[in-house]
């Protein structure tokens, strides 16, 4: 009996085990991933709601879009037939008697395979464009902007036009040409801000200089020159504004027409003489102290921004360039209160030590930074000039700290070390006594040594100084 009751038992099923419990929740992760896996794999697979169908199954050809929510689930086979039946449906295939339309790739490879069977050259246009040009072309103030080439000598990046100004910080031209009454006939100067044009005037034919500036810069500099000009109206060596203006997209300034500059003349020279620089600094002194007296700071005294003037002018200074000007004169007639953390503007070469530091620029600035271009005219050159490192700020600073005033004025008279002293000197509210240093000037030239500077004009400026153009 029990023998019978053992065989039975080993003759029945097993009964079927429960299913272990997950052993930790990144099997229950797992297992989540791959029910959600086949579910997409059964709905991609399955028919589509967007597939086009006749009656007995598909439409021959069509190719199901996708569910664009699952695409990219898609095998690499399957995302290509995608992208093919995208391709299809944008471009239907057309029957074969049916003629290529204008414009098509295939229509465009033939014509591309028959113009290099017949020679000829396979960037030729086709009529099409021919004809587009030819449209465009016939727009009077385009057809000048194309027919019109650039003269031999000048640069191509002038031929633009006026009408069809480029909207750029520094704008670009074809000349002559007409603005604002003004014919504009050559570029004597260009910078960050814009450039600076000789033109005449249309009404007297009066030489002039515009200078243009675009209007989308982020900092309107020209305006800021203009009203320096209104401040200095009626001082003398600062030139006459003429007309200002805005004609979109830019804003433009007309002065009166000067002559080269002193980085010109020092161009020239290599180096003045004594009694030059001597005749330069008394006038020069003499224009810092009437601009100061009209409550403007120059900021960026330098060669380049001292012109000479025209005719029996010709040896006289001008100071022009007050873009980065700024006052020192409260509207109570008081001080401004110096300031740390200030950005630095003006010429990095003739900046003074303090404007480095971030300190604010006061009239004793201006006075350091003339000081180092008189050496500079002097010397011919300024120790941290023409150096793969004379474009760092921190590396000029350095140098204008080892360079004493004495070692840079080393074999020239102690009277510039002794200016550049005073300037460094001053205290920030401190008013430059301007008439001691006019005068020990003023007697350095009587006695200096050297060709004096009407003299080295004549030398090195003939056509200057014979009041030609150059």
């Amino acid at each position: 009996m029990a023998v019978t009751r053992l065989q039975s038992s080993r003759r029945a099923p097993l009964p079927p085990s429960p299913p272990s419990p997950p052993s930790s929740l990144s099997t229950q992760k797992a297992s989540a991933r791959v029910t959600r896996s086949q579910s997409r794999r059964a709905e991609i697979t399955a028919p589509s709601r967007f597939e086009p169908t006749v009656a007995g199954g598909s439409l021959a050809g069509s190719v199901a879009a996708p569910n664009h929510a699952v695409a990219r689930h898609l095998p690499a086979k399957s995302r290509g037939a995608s992208k093919t039946a995208k391709k299809t449906r944008r471009n239907p295939p057309r029957p074969a008697d049916s003629k290529p339309m204008e414009g098509d790739r295939s229509n465009r490879l033939a014509s591309a395979r028959a113009r290099k069977n017949s020679g000829e050259a396979p960037n030729s246009a086709s009529p099409s464009s021919q004809a587009a040009k030819t449209r465009k072309s016939s727009n009077p103030q385009i057809s000048r902007v194309v027919a019109q080439p650039h003269a031999p000598g000048q640069s191509a990046e002038l031929c633009s036009s006026m009408r069809v100004p480029a909207i750029s910080a520094t704008p670009r031209y074809s000349l002559p040409l007409a603005y604002e009454g003004y014919v504009i006939s050559k570029i004597i100067g260009r910078g960050g801000s814009g450039i600076v044009c000789r033109a005449k005037s249309a009404s007297d034919v009066s030489d002039v200089a515009i200078k243009l500036q675009n209007l989308n810069l982020p900092i309107d500099v020209l305006r800021r020159e203009i009203a320096a000009y209104f401040d200095l109206k009626g001082v003398f060596g600062v030139p006459t504004m003429i007309k200002n203006g805005v004609a979109r997209p830019y804003r433009y300034l007309v002065l009166e027409q000067l002559g080269p500059s002193l980085a010109d003349l020092l161009q020239a020279a290599g180096r003045l003489s004594i009694r030059a620089v001597a005749g330069i600094g008394r006038q020069v002194l003499e224009r810092l102290r009437d601009i100061h007296g009209r409550n403007v700071v120059h900021r960026d005294i330098k060669p380049g921004n001292i012109l000479l003037g025209l005719g029996s002018q010709s040896s006289t200074m001008y100071l022009v360039d007050f873009g980065v000007s700024t006052f020192w004169l409260m509207e109570n007639d008081t001080h401004r209160p110096p300031r740390d953390g200030c950005r630095f503007f003006g010429t990095l070469e003739y900046g003074s030590i303090r404007s480095h530091n971030g300190g604010q620029v006061a009239r004793r600035d201006d006075i350091e930074c003339f000081g180092l271009c008189l050496i500079h005219l002097l010397r011919g050159d300024l120790p941290w000039m023409s150096t793969p490192r004379s474009k760092d700020p921190e590396w000029i600073l350095s140098q204008k700290l080892v360079w004493s005033s004495r070692r840079l004025c080393a074999r020239l008279p102690l009277i510039f070390a002794e200016l550049l002293d005073y300037a460094r000197g001053l205290q920030f509210d401190d008013r430059p006594n301007y008439e001691h240093w006019i005068h020990i000037f003023n007697a350095l030239e009587s006695l200096g040594q050297g060709e004096s500077l009407s003299e080295a004009i004549m030398r090195h400026l003939p056509s200057h100084h014979r009041g030609r153009d150059e």
